[in-house]
C-alpha cells in the first residue's frame, strides 16, 4: 500500500483518529484524577483558611477579654493621661500575646494605645455597639493598620 493510503481516513474506520480506545480512556481517567485533586486541594485550602481565621478570632478575643478585666487597665483608663501608663503596657502585651496590635480605648472610642503613636487620642474606627452593650465582639475590619480580625471587650 502506498504511503499516502496509510494516512487516509479509510485507515481509521469511522474517522476515530490515531489513538486507541485504551489511550482515550487513560486520558479521560487522568483528567478526572486532576479534577478530583484540584477540588480536594481547593476544599482543603478553604478549610485551613477558615480554621486559621477561627484560631485568630479566639486568640484576640481571649486577649481582649483578659485586658478588659485587668486591674492595671481598669485603673489606667482613669488616670489624667491614660496613654502614659497604658502604651508601654500594650507594647509588653504585643511581645507575649502573639497578636499584631493592642488598642486600649475609652467607651467614647478615644484610643489610649496604638502601634502607630499618631493614632493615640484619635477615635477608634470600627463597631463597638455590641461591646458597649456588654457582649464581647469579634469582627473583620479594614482599619488604620489594614485588614484585621479584631476583638472588642468591655
Amino acid at each position: 500500500m502506498p504511503a499516502a493510503d496509510r494516512r487516509s481516513p479509510a485507515a481509521h474506520p469511522r474517522g476515530r483518529g490515531p489513538y486507541s480506545l485504551a489511550a482515550r480512556i487513560f486520558v479521560a481517567q487522568l483528567a478526572l484524577v486532576a479534577l478530583v485533586v484540584s477540588v480536594v486541594s481547593a476544599a482543603g485550602y478553604l478549610n485551613a483558611r477558615a480554621q486559621a481565621h477561627d484560631f485568630a478570632a479566639k486568640r484576640v478575643l481571649s486577649v481582649a477579654e483578659t485586658l478588659s478585666h485587668d486591674p492595671f487597665v481598669i485603673d489606667g483608663v482613669q488616670l489624667p493621661d491614660p496613654s502614659v501608663a497604658l502604651q508601654p503596657f500594650a507594647a509588653q502585651i504585643l511581645e507575649h500575646a502573639q497578636v499584631d496590635f493592642v488598642t486600649i480605648m475609652d467607651t467614647d472610642r478615644t484610643r489610649y494605645t496604638h502601634p502607630t503613636p499618631s493614632e493615640i487620642g484619635r477615635k477608634y474606627v470600627g463597631s463597638v455597639e455590641r461591646a458597649l452593650a456588654g457582649d464581647s465582639q469579634v469582627e473583620d475590619y479594614p482599619g488604620t493598620l489594614g485588614p484585621s480580625v479584631r476583638a472588642i471587650a468591655t
